[in-house]
């Protein structure tokens, strides 16, 4: 009864994601979407045939790479590149790619990477529906999913581009919807093998996500005192987080990977930029999980998955608001709305979850509900297809009358895509060969 669903919502949310027929990429994404197509055509991890043009296309200053000994490596986690590189095999079998010159590997990159982006960002949408399920009826399930999936930087961000937040909320929802399984049956060794496995996964795919990590083993082990569970999160923490504490040291020098910036910021106004500033506050750009917040006041007190869920919730958006907020930067560079509080997205819908009994019982309430859901879904639809045409640097970050929400929309839709796609049909129709050049406008 619940699979049909998740289906529809896989496939809606996929065709929802491409429907701007264009990736929003970043430097930040580049070595992520890049590093599949060097593994499979090159077999290696370095970006060094491709470093002349990145210098170049990026002034002068490739920040994402990491020089070391004469090679240049990703300067960013290389766990989401290992674990899609598999779906790019295909690669291999084209004629003539490993001939490509790193233009054309970089533009099929980042096609790609628009495709690998959207597919993960609507698997987590729909298996967040599948764990809600276990939560609150269909029809809130089905509310809630669709929130996560259209009124929240999973469209806007996770969808468009292979940051690490996208494979990082994947993981997560995997975790909890494994972890919510094991306390429906705690025999089942493999849902609780599954739990530890992509909460430890979570982290390789971000490195911030340890602390989804610990929260999870705390509360789950804590709530459940089975030796299993604690073997589960042990064992899949030593596997995955050796290999990757090995890769960054060797390459790095240090565990930390490419990450040395310090959290020496000033808190309260980190955290106030994360939540309520004009140019990426949470509450600004999805005001419907304002809602949220009556939910860590109505946490449940039984013995359902949502009493060892929500916790984990709790402990681990409070860790990622104080740690973000104590970041210099905490408004995360050139990106569309509060990027760097995309991880904790599933955790908010369920505490979101947690307080629409509330909402269902007053009327002012389910009125603001859709009131603040409908503006969630309009500024989405804004960064999907108004972003980045509104863009001003240095940006203003706290300039109400020039928000990206109000400075994107009033550039208006990015139609370039559909023009490009339009020419390139109309060559194949009338027997041309397709203008790449064009085509190339759709990458940029």
């Amino acid at each position: 009864m619940t699979s049909r669903p998740a289906l529809l919502l896989f496939a809606g949310s996929l065709l929802v994601y491409n429907l701007n027929l264009r990736p929003i990429p970043s430097g930040d994404t580049l070595p992520t979407a890049l590093l599949p197509v060097e593994l499979v055509l090159h077999h290696r991890t370095t970006f060094d045939a491709e470093q002349p043009l990145l210098e170049q296309s990026y002034g002068g200053n490739a920040y994402f790479l990491y020089a070391r000994q004469g090679h240049y490596h990703s300067l960013y986690p290389i766990g989401q590149p290992l674990l899609l590189t598999p779906l790019y095999e295909p690669l291999a079998l084209v004629p003539g790619a490993r001939q490509w010159p790193a233009s054309t590997e970089i533009m099929v990159a980042r096609i790609l990477e628009k495709l690998m982006a959207s597919a993960m960002a609507a698997l987590s949408v729909a298996l967040l529906f599948l764990l809600l399920r276990r939560m609150v009826d269909g029809r809130r399930a089905l509310l809630l999913a669709a929130v996560y999936g259209f009124a929240t930087n999973t469209w806007s961000t996770s969808s468009q581009a292979l940051w690490q937040h996208g494979a990082s909320q994947l993981s997560i929802v995997a975790s909890l919807l494994c972890l919510a399984r094991f306390l429906g049956d705690r025999d089942n060794r493999a849902a609780a093998i599954g739990a530890g496995f992509f909460a430890a996964l979570s982290f390789a795919m971000r490195p911030t996500d340890i602390f989804f990590f610990g929260a999870s083993l705390l509360v789950a082990v804590w709530r459940t005192r089975r030796p299993v569970l604690l073997a589960a999160y042990a064992v899949s923490g030593v596997l995955i987080g050796g290999p990757l504490c090995l890769y960054n040291l060797q390459v790095f020098g240090s565990v930390r990977g490419g990450y040395t910036a310090a959290f020496n910021g000033s808190f309260w106004s980190g955290l106030a930029g994360l939540t309520f500033s004009p140019s990426h506050g949470l509450f600004i750009f999805t005001p419907v999980l304002l809602f949220a917040l009556a939910g860590i006041r109505r946490l449940p007190k039984g013995d359902g998955p949502a009493d060892t869920l929500l916790p984990i919730a709790c402990l681990f958006v409070a860790s990622q608001l104080m740690l973000y907020s104590l970041w210099p930067y905490w408004w995360g560079g050139d990106c569309y709305g509060p990027r760097m509080l995309t991880d904790t997205l599933s955790c908010m819908v369920l505490l979101l979850a947690a307080s629409l009994d509330l909402v269902a019982r007053y009327q002012a309430l389910r009125v603001a509900f859709a009131l603040a859901l409908a503006l969630s879904v309009t500024s989405q639809l804004v960064g999907a297809f108004c972003f980045p045409r509104g863009f001003q640097s240095p940006e203003p970050l706290w300039d109400w009358r020039h928000s990206p929400i109000l400075e994107n929309a009033r550039h208006g839709v990015n139609v370039t895509p559909y023009r490009v796609v339009a020419r390139f049909a109309s060559d194949v129709v009338h027997g041309r060969t397709p203008d790449t050049q064009h085509t190339g406008l759709l990458v940029r």
